[in-house]
C-alpha cells in the first residue's frame, strides 16, 4: 500500500508540474516568445513521458485499463491531437497485420 501511495504522489506532482507548464506556455504565447513556448513545451513532453510511464506502472493495481487513463490524460494535455485528428499511412501500414 504504501509503494502505491508512493506513486500516486508522484503522480500528482507531474500532474502539477505539467499544469504549470500549461500556464507558462499559454502566458509566452501571448507575448509571443517563441524561444520559450519551445522550451516550456519540450519540457512538458519530458514531464508528460515520466507521467505516461508512472501511469503504466500503477495501473496494474487500479480496475482502470491503461488505455482509458492515457486517453484521458492525452485529451487533457494535447487537445488539440483530437481535433482533425488524422491517422498517417505509416501508422496505419504498420497496423495492418493486426486487423
Amino acid at each position: 500500500m504504501k509503494s502505491n501511495n508512493g506513486k500516486l504522489l508522484q503522480i500528482k506532482e507531474v500532474l502539477e508540474e505539467i499544469s504549470q507548464l500549461d500556464k507558462l506556455i499559454a502566458m509566452h504565447e501571448k507575448a509571443q516568445d517563441q524561444l520559450m513556448v519551445k522550451q516550456y513545451t519540450a519540457l512538458k513532453r519530458k514531464y508528460f513521458n515520466e507521467l505516461v510511464n508512472l501511469v503504466l506502472i500503477y495501473s496494474p493495481s487500479t480496475e482502470l485499463p491503461p488505455s482509458f487513463i492515457l486517453e484521458k490524460l492525452f485529451r487533457r494535455f494535447y487537445p488539440e491531437s483530437f481535433t482533425n485528428a488524422k491517422v498517417e499511412p505509416a501508422l496505419e501500414n504498420m497496423l495492418m497485420p493486426y486487423f
